[in-house]
């Protein structure tokens, strides 16, 4: 299936009407349409939005998965402000810097691997 009609899709199933979606994206209903029968990839930004609002991935609606499910462990994780500042930093991070947090991480990693039950932190 293509983009379009993965969102056509889960939009029907949520029985939603393209004016309900292209309202909450802030866009004409014309925009959204396009957007549905392929004719206008949306921004990132937009592609987010849309899977948001129909409770799936951006990955199911680009074809990367064909799991429309969400995975619920992660959604407390991505609501978490601090989080989200961690990954937003490290997006903007110069390789360099990217590359230092990634081996400070494995080297909180592995300590805490050597650690026994009763040390392990939040436990």
């Amino acid at each position: 299936m293509t983009l379009g009609e993965r969102i056509k899709v889960l939009r029907t199933k949520a029985k939603f009407t393209q004016l309900d979606i292209a309202k909450k994206l802030d866009m004409g209903s014309s925009n959204f349409g396009h957007i549905e029968n392929d004719r206008v990839t949306p921004s990132s930004t937009v592609l987010q939005k849309i899977a948001d609002l129909l409770n799936t991935t951006t990955d199911y609606l680009l074809g990367r998965t064909d799991d429309p499910e969400v995975t619920p462990s992660m959604e407390p994780k991505l609501d978490d402000p601090e989080l989200n500042l961690f990954f937003k930093d490290f997006a903007n991070a110069p390789r360099e810097r990217q590359e230092e947090m990634l081996r400070f991480w494995h080297f909180i990693n592995e300590q805490e691997k050597s650690r026994t039950k009763q040390d392990k932190q939040g436990e």
